[in-house]
C-alpha cells in the first residue's frame, strides 16, 4: 500500500514539473513554427470545389459554368422545417435578382416526386436563374462543402471564389444582393 502511494506521489511530482517546464517554455513544444516571411504572406481565398448535378427535368449543371454571376449554393430539404420555411423567400430573392445572380439549390430529398410535391404544395414560381437539384448520397453537400446541418448556403463570386458560408435561416426576403455578397 505504500509502495503504491508513493509510485502515486511520484508521478504526480514528475507530472507538475513537466507542467511548469512547459509553461515556461519561450516556445510551443507541440506546434510547428511559421517563418516571419511566410506570415506576412495573405492567405489566398479558398477556390469552390466544382461539381455537376442534375436537375428535377434531368439536365446537367457544373457550378464551374456559372462564371457569369456570383452563386448561391443553397442545401436544403423538404423534410427540414427551417428549410420549407426559408425556401420561398429564397425563391423571391431569386426573382427579384434574376440575371444577377444563379441559385443551385441541393436537396437531400431521395428522390424528385417530394420535391415536385413540395414545389405544388407552395405553389411557387421557379425563375431560370433558380436551379433544383438533389444530392441524395451528400457527395456535394457533406463530401465537398461539409454540411451537416441544413439549411446552409454558400456564396461563390465570379471568380469561384467561397467568399461566405451562412448556417440556418437567412432574411432572404429582407435582403439585397449587394449586402448578401459584401457582409461578413
Amino acid at each position: 500500500m505504500r509502495l503504491n502511494l508513493l509510485v502515486l506521489t511520484i508521478i504526480c511530482v514528475l507530472g507538475a514539473l513537466t507542467t511548469l517546464v512547459l509553461q515556461q517554455a519561450d516556445e510551443p513544444v507541440f506546434m510547428a513554427t511559421i517563418p516571419a516571411e511566410k506570415e506576412k504572406e495573405a492567405t489566398p481565398a479558398p477556390q469552390a470545389p466544382d461539381f455537376t448535378v442534375t436537375d428535377l427535368a434531368g439536365k446537367t449543371h457544373t457550378l464551374g459554368a456559372y462564371r457569369s454571376t456570383p452563386v448561391i449554393v443553397h442545401f436544403w430539404a423538404t423534410w427540414c422545417a427551417p428549410c420549407v420555411i426559408e425556401f420561398p423567400k429564397l425563391v423571391s430573392f431569386a426573382q427579384k435578382n434574376e440575371g444577377k445572380i444563379t441559385i443551385m439549390a441541393l436537396s437531400s430529398d431521395t428522390d424528385n416526386a417530394n420535391i415536385t410535391r413540395f414545389l405544388g404544395k407552395h405553389k411557387l414560381d421557379i425563375p431560370a436563374n433558380f436551379i433544383i437539384a438533389r444530392d441524395p448520397q451528400q457527395r456535394v453537400t457533406q463530401g465537398l462543402f461539409q454540411t451537416y446541418k441544413l439549411p446552409e448556403s454558400v456564396i461563390v463570386d465570379e471568380q469561384g471564389i467561397l467568399i461566405k458560408k451562412m448556417v440556418g435561416d437567412q432574411p432572404w426576403e429582407t435582403s439585397n444582393l449587394q449586402t448578401i455578397l459584401m457582409s461578413p
